[in-house]
């Protein structure tokens, strides 16, 4: 049984939805040209059988461990070219929300100075 709960980035607990994994698989599938929807929701079933099984016994896994399993599934399942574009998604968000960390940062510094 997959956990009712997961932690995000910002450390807020909330309820685990598989349907955000396969909308995210399927994307993935559709932008790479890779796979259909039926596709999409057997290689979510995978998915989600992992996470049951790696975090079992109350463990509440992070956003981060998910993409991660979403990512060795693709590569798994011979989806290589969905799996790169994939990869390349999560990091061009982990640079834009760096880029905003930096904004609200020079903001918060700005704001200090006038103060």
């Amino acid at each position: 049984m997959p956990p009712t709960r997961i932690r995000k980035r910002n450390g807020q607990e909330v309820t685990f939805d598989a349907g955000k994994i396969r909308s995210a698989i399927e994307r993935a599938g559709r932008a790479s040209g890779e796979f259909t929807t039926a596709e999409a929701e057997r290689l979510t079933a995978q998915v989600v059988k992992v996470i049951a099984h790696r975090f079992r016994e109350g463990r509440l896994p992070d956003v981060e461990a998910i993409q991660d399993l979403v990512e060795q599934g693709l590569i798994a399942a011979d989806h290589a070219e969905t799996a790169r574009a994939y990869i390349r998604y999560r990091e061009q968000h982990r640079s834009l929300r760096a880029d905003r960390r930096t904004l609200v940062d020079a903001a918060a510094s700005i704001d200090e100075y006038l103060d």
